[in-house]
């Protein structure tokens, strides 16, 4: 009678025991798992602190789940992934999205020795050109021309990771199936002033 307990308390012992160490596991899991949510939360609480602070030198990448992206309501974030969407990068596929606005402003004058206007109230600030391009032009008595061209940049930098065949795919179908395999990662930039042409670009990925 007395083996037979001392059987059953080992028995259980030893599961109390086991029980524990999952619950403990468990409970390691989660606050592992809050400790990373925390410090997400505070990466991010610092990039819009620092995006909304005027320096434009330098930023702190947003990080957001793909659910989170899909449910953030932001226009700026929601404009990202509308641009994704239309290059039809799909959410297994994306790694990152960038964002850069840019703008491009110069003022020339020249005043003139002699009078090159004859009416002494000839006073002209006139704009010319469209959302991405205009040109501000002033005149004014007697001698004053002014040109103030501006450009604006608008772009929107897409990285994603797409599955593809390491040599030249096969033209049959069924053959491709068979090819070997690699994820490279493509880097697409989508300008939207129709004006600038990109001439060269180059990205680098850092491996270890």
């Amino acid at each position: 009678m007395i083996q037979t307990i001392r059987k059953y308390a080992g028995i259980i012992v030893v599961a109390l025991l086991i029980i524990l160490g999952i619950t403990t596991y468990i409970q390691y899991e989660r606050i592992d798992s809050l400790r990373t949510e925390l410090s997400v939360s505070k990466s991010n609480e610092k990039a819009f602190v620092l995006e909304n602070s005027g320096l434009k030198e330098e930023n702190i990448a947003f990080k957001f789940t793909i659910e989170q992206l899909n449910y953030f309501n932001d226009s700026l974030t929601t404009k990202m992934n509308e641009v994704r969407r239309e290059l039809k990068i799909k959410d297994n596929d994306l790694k990152q999205m960038q964002y850069l606005l840019s703008e491009l402003k110069r003022t020339d004058t020249v005043r003139f020795r002699d009078t090159i206007f004859v009416d002494r109230n000839i006073q002209i600030d006139s704009l010319i050109g469209d959302e991405w391009y205009n040109i501000r032009l002033g005149l004014q008595y007697p001698n004053l021309i002014s040109i103030s061209p501006t450009f604006k940049s608008e772009k929107f930098i897409i990285v994603s990771s797409k599955k593809e065949t390491i040599n030249p795919p096969k033209k049959c179908a069924i053959s491709r199936w068979f090819q070997r395999k690699h994820r490279v990662v493509k880097v697409e930039v989508n300008e939207k002033n129709p004006y600038i042409e990109n001439k060269q670009q180059r990205f680098i990925e850092i491996i270890d």
